[in-house]
Order: C-alpha cells, then structure tokens, then sequence
C-alpha cells in the first residue's frame, strides 16, 4: 500500500505527457496477454482404408467458413464439406472467442499421410500424422444405402473395336456433393454415350435413386489392358442423437477389369471396322427408277444412303464418297446420325441431275468390315445402276421439286384431277367480267381510277406463274430453291448472253449450291445472283430488239 501511494505521488509529479505514454503502454499489454492461437485434432491417428474420422480446428478469434482453405488435403484424403460453428463466452470480465470446424476424412490409399497445418488469423496448426491401414475383413461393412454396379459386355475384342460398359447407382440416403467418375485406363479411349437416365424404386420399403450411365470403350493398343473402376464418391449426410447433421465422406469403386485385345488379323484388306454387325442400304427417288432405269435431263434423281453400324462411336463411322460421271451434276448434303438398338445410323441423301442425254452409270459401293462374331472379314455393297437418260420434258410440264426430308417422310395423299368441271366456272367468269365492267364505269365517273393513275399505282387480279426457264430460275432463285435452279437452268438459251456475265452466274449458282449441300455450312445470299439475272434479262431483250429491226429491214 506504501508503494501504490508512492507511484501515485510520482504520477502527480510528472507531466501529462508521461502520465499518457504509461496509459498507452498498459493499453498495448492485453494484445501480448490474448494472442491468436489454433490447434488441429483427430478421432484416430491409426484408420482403415475409406474409415471416416473427424478433424477438428479451433482458432480463439471469430473468422468466417472461408478463412480455412482444405484443398490441402485433396491429395491424401477424400473429405466433406466442414460444419462451422462460432460461440462467444465471458468469463471473469474477460470475452472469449472461437470459431471451430469439424470435417470427416477417410483417406484413399494405404499407407504414412500428414493432415498439413493450416493457417488462420496469423496462428497455425501442428501437421498431424495418419496411419492407413488395409480394411480387417471382420470390420468390412457393405453399406446397403450407397452401392456402384458395373458390367463390361465382354472381356475379349480386337484393336478398335467398341465396348459397352453401364454403370448404376444405387442411392438410398441424403448425399451432398455427388461425384461419379468415369473409369479409366492406359490404351483405353473412354466416351460416354447420351445423357445419365434416372427413377425411383422402392427396395424393402426404403426409396432408392436409381442413376444409370453409359460408357463406350475403345482400345487403341493390343495386349492385356486393364480397365479401373468408375468411382463414385461425396458426402452422406446423417443425424446424430443431438439432432445435428453429419457429414461422412464416402468413396465407393466399381469393378477392375481385364481385357484381352487382340491385332486385326493378317490379309484383312480396306478400312478397319470391327463389329457384331453391318447393314449398308439405299434407296432411289422416284422409286419406279430402278424399274424403268430411265431418267430425264434436268430431272433431280435422290439417292438416300444408309449405314448401320452395331457398337460403333460416331467419330469411328466412315465417310461415303463416290465418284460419279460427268454426265451428272451430284450434291452430298450433310449425314444424318441416328442412335437405334446399339446401332449407329448413318444416312447420306445425294441429289443426282443429269445434264446430258445417253447411257449413265450410278456407280456401285462396297464397304469391307470384319465379323468380331464369325471371326471372319465380310463385305456389304449396293449395286450400280445404269440409266437411259431422255431429253427433259417441255418447259410447261416441269414443275417445282420440293427437298427431301430424310428425318421424317411425310405421305401426301394423292391429287384427283377434275376432268369436268361443269358449267360453274363459266358462270363465274361470266359475272366476273360483268363486275371488271362496272367497276371500270364507276371508277371513270367518280375519278377514282384517275388518281389511281396519277399515283402509278399498279396491281394485278391475278398471279402468274414463270412461264420461260430464265423466268423459273429467277423465280427459283428468289426462293432459295437450288433443285429448280439447276433444272431451269439447263434449259435456258443463253447463246446471247455476253460469256463474261454467263460464267459470273454460273460462280453464284455454284456457290449457292455449295451453301446448301456442302458438309461444312457456307454463308450466301441471293443478292448478287439476281442482280446478274437482271443484267442478263436487259440484254437479252435489247438483242431480241435487234434481231427483230434486222429481220424488218
């Protein structure tokens, strides 16, 4: 008491200024006396392979969930999301904080691990070591809620060849954080086929997620290869006896398998396509074609490739090229891809016009494939066909050609040609020009044809249809109609067009073509092609013009 009343008296002393260097300094003692500190502890140091535990790390401090960063452990261990919770206590005047989190691990392989220190406000944890230990086969639990079921369609094929491997999920309880991944493999190309399909079941009276997915593998080297499972992994969300929930990672694995791929065998001749089966058909438009085995010049012929490949990848399919004639004008449009009974579907629609009269050939196709069931090389071909070409038909019986749709035909039913039809249409016309009569007395009367006059504005009661080919490929073109441009265009004299302007049509019908029948989409418009049209239609009727003075004279 002596001494405090000592420093009281030299308090009273001094200046002011020391009497606020010495309060500072005392103020600046409780941050030496409360610092940051964290520790980091386990359930269990030694654990079974895919045993869960828990790591728990408390820091005295108030920080959120994304002051801890856990990627740290992704090498080692598979974890859950961690369950954060933050408490403020006082004690004897003092206020204390802490944030703690709990995550479950399960580590992935066998063997010494280290659960790394962590780095929190300025304060870190001591490492941890873990001890990995395969599962004791009387612990081995089987869960019954979270199962992965694989199956490989066979274990023996050749290099290239396709192999089906499913995958179903079983899931009976609350999961967070789901991950499935694919199986894998040295060798092994791995694609998965279509969208994941799911549904419920009801097993026991307990309610499962049924998830099934679907992989193609294909070997790209012989030799014993082996296959690793698909993993399914995540977080299984459980209750404890306090009502919270818990979260335990999981990481369950499918089977291991070994294949056996074998080299195509010696003296197998052309492309390589193994397969269970093959189908390679075709079809002509109009049908009667392969019948008459006549055509005509200008007249589109359709022939519609198909391809059916069992167990076959989209990428692996071949490509359908022919060469044809010069006598024929041939457009490939883009192939159509259908997936079918584990066959892949492959259509091919060319359009075929022949531009001279005489004998043509449609050549044939072959495709050389190997039989993985008969162990035996096989070959699918279609056959050629020959065609009488005639001379087209009269302009005025040539009609406009409506495209294929290969996706779905649509059968329209037959037109019925009215040979008589009787006295009505006499009738009508008769009162019809009865009115073009009235209206054309009553428009003279009140000036209303005048102003109609004054103003040029001009219509027409009727429409006409392209009565020249030059009118029809206008007309053609204007409609974006490639068939009938081609069709048109070949029976067109154009003796008196300048070649100059013939050949810069002909580069934009060319074009136009290749915008709508080539495998890779091209951009074209109209615009240029009819401007050269106009030209020529100008300089058509100025020589039509000359032709007639010469022949007066």
């Amino acid at each position: 008491m002596t001494y405090l009343k000592f420093v009281l008296a030299q308090f009273a002393k001094h200046s002011k200024t020391a009497l606020l260097g010495t309060l500072a300094l005392m103020a600046l003692m409780p941050s030496f006396a409360f610092a940051v500190t964290a520790t980091a502890t386990v359930t269990k140091n030694t654990v079974e392979i895919d045993e869960p535990f828990q790591l728990t790390i408390a820091v005295d401090s108030s920080l959120g969930n994304s002051a801890l960063n856990l990627t740290p452990l992704a090498k080692d261990f598979n974890y859950s999301n961690p369950h954060i919770n933050n408490s403020t206590s006082v004690m004897n005047g003092t206020v204390k904080r802490l944030t703690e989190w709990r995550i479950m691990l399960a580590a992935k392989e066998i063997g010494n691990f280290s659960i790394p220190s962590f780095t929190l406000d300025g304060a870190k944890t001591l490492p941890i070591s873990i001890k990995v230990i395969p599962t004791d086969p009387k612990h081995k639990k089987t869960s019954d809620l979270i199962q992965i079921i694989s199956l490989l369609d066979q274990k023996e094929g050749y290099i290239g060849e396709s192999f089906t491997y499913k995958v179903r999920l079983m899931i009976g309880a609350s999961v967070d954080a789901p991950s499935l991944n694919p199986p894998y493999g040295e060798g092994l190309k791995i694609e998965q086929v279509g969208e994941d399909t799911q549904n419920e079941t009801l097993i026991n009276g307990r309610r499962y997620i049924v998830v099934n997915r679907e992989y193609q593998i294909i070997p790209t080297k012989t030799g014993t290869l082996t296959l690793d499972p698909a993993v399914f992994s995540g977080t299984e969300i459980t209750n404890n006896r306090w009502g919270t929930n818990i979260g335990k990672p999981f990481s369950y694995k499918s089977n291991q398998y070994k294949l056996l791929i074998k080299e195509k065998p010696e003296g197998y001749t052309g492309l390589w396509i193994p397969t269970p089966a093959l189908e390679l058909t075709q079809e002509y438009e109009p049908a009667q074609l392969t019948e008459t085995k006549s055509a005509k010049v200008g007249e589109p012929i359709h022939r519609i490739i198909t391809l059916k490949i069992k167990n076959m990848a989209q990428s692996a399919m071949p490509n359908i090229e022919l060469e044809y004639p010069d006598h024929v004008r041939v457009y490939s449009d883009k192939p159509e891809y259908l997936d079918k009974n584990d066959f892949k579907i492959m259509r091919v629609k060319q359009v075929i016009i022949p531009r001279k009269e005489g004998e043509v050939t449609l050549p044939a196709m072959k495709i050389n494939w190997f039989n993985t069931q008969t162990k035996k090389q096989e070959t699918s071909a279609l056959p050629e066909l020959t065609l009488n070409i005639e001379p087209g038909e009269p302009i005025s019986n040539i009609q406009p050609v409506l495209p294929l749709n290969l996706s779905e035909k649509e059968e329209t039913p037959p037109l019925k040609e009215n040979l008589s039809a009787g006295y009505w249409p006499w009738t009508t016309g008769f009162f019809a020009f009865l009115w073009l009569i009235t209206l054309g007395l009553y428009g003279k009367k009140s000036g209303w044809f005048n102003i109609l006059t004054k103003e040029k504005i001009t219509f027409s009661l009727f429409s006409s249809a392209p009565k020249t080919p030059f009118e029809w490929v206008r007309h053609a073109v204007k409609e974006n109609d490639p068939l009938n441009v081609s069709i048109h265009y070949a029976q067109w004299d154009r003796a008196h067009i300048p070649e100059e302007l013939t050949n810069s049509i002909e580069t934009e019908i060319q074009a136009m073509m290749a915008s709508h029948y080539n495998k890779t989409t091209l951009d074209w418009n109209n615009t240029e092609l009819l401007t050269l049209l106009q030209k020529a239609s100008k300089i058509k009727s100025t020589n039509k013009k000359e032709r007639l003075i010469k022949e007066l004279k």
